[in-house]
């Protein structure tokens, strides 16, 4: 019917569609690209497509205090875990 996307055309005019075309989700909008039935948004829900897969998962705003809390809770969490090991061999070996 020809409306495959051609991947090589897509790779050599525009490269960050290919991308997504070709490492992406295979998407009815890819079918739109071309042929019968072309859509012009069809580029556009591409380059969107992931957005739209996030969009349900936030739910609610987080307040970010600070951008090292998190970390410093891994590192605490991770020197915590050594001690506890280190203490545990000393005790058993």
């Amino acid at each position: 019917i020809g409306v495959r996307p051609n991947i090589l055309r897509l790779f050599l005019t525009e490269p960050k569609l290919w991308l997504k075309v070709f490492l992406g989700p295979c998407t009815p909008y890819q079918y739109r690209l071309t042929g019968p039935g072309q859509w012009k948004g069809a580029r556009q829900a591409i380059h969107t497509q992931w957005d739209r897969v996030a969009q349900p998962f936030r739910t609610r705003v987080v307040p970010e205090d600070s951008s090292y809390s998190g970390v410093v809770l891994l590192w605490l969490l991770f020197g915590s875990a050594m001690v506890i090991c280190s203490l545990l061999w000393r005790m058993l070996g």
